[in-house]
């Protein structure tokens, strides 16, 4: 599952692509914090905890809303630049 990072929960199903655990955790190859939109969430992962604010080992990400957030764009442009 996304949200368990590192976790595999296809081990044991050997006809499953994904089944070695490494399908999403490759991205970690091009970046330190993958971003991705998922309907009106964007989703922060900051595995090191390094770049979010409150985020922990056993927390590390954060899901926004945008649509209701809608401001976030004007304050934090250079976050948003990729999504446009």
């Amino acid at each position: 599952s996304i949200s368990r990072i590192g976790d595999s929960v296809k081990r044991t199903q050997v006809g499953k692509t994904g089944r070695f655990g490494v399908g999403f955790n490759s991205v970690y190859h091009l970046t330190d914090m993958p971003s991705f939109v998922s309907g009106r969430h964007v989703v922060f992962f900051d595995p090191s905890c390094a770049f979010l604010p409150n985020v922990t080992a056993a927390n590390p990400g954060k899901r926004v809303d945008f649509v209701s957030n809608a401001g976030l764009a004007d304050k934090h442009p250079d976050q948003w630049t990729p999504f446009a």
